[in-house]
């Protein structure tokens, strides 16, 4: 693994936002999801390239030890702030 592997993961996890934005059209967008589904992918990238694991495994790794929850509050916390 490698530094791609965390933009892939970043790219991801945008274009899963913006998917689900345009699914539901009449949705009203949020950035903060944006924001946090980019921070979310960036730091299972970081977790797969370090510990040479799948995305879904990394990303099943981050859940279990609670990563994935505090990178949502801080992301909630960095938009809150701008």
């Amino acid at each position: 693994m490698d530094l791609a592997t965390v933009g892939y993961a970043v790219f991801g996890g945008v274009v899963w936002n913006l998917a689900g934005y345009f699914r539901k059209p009449r949705e009203k967008y949020e950035p903060e999801k944006l924001l946090r589904s980019a921070l979310i992918g960036a730091v299972v990238g970081v977790v797969a390239m370090y510990k040479g694991l799948s995305f879904q495994n990394a990303y099943d790794f981050a859940t279990a030890i609670g990563l994935i929850g505090l990178v949502e509050n801080i992301g909630k916390a960095i938009y809150r702030r701008l």
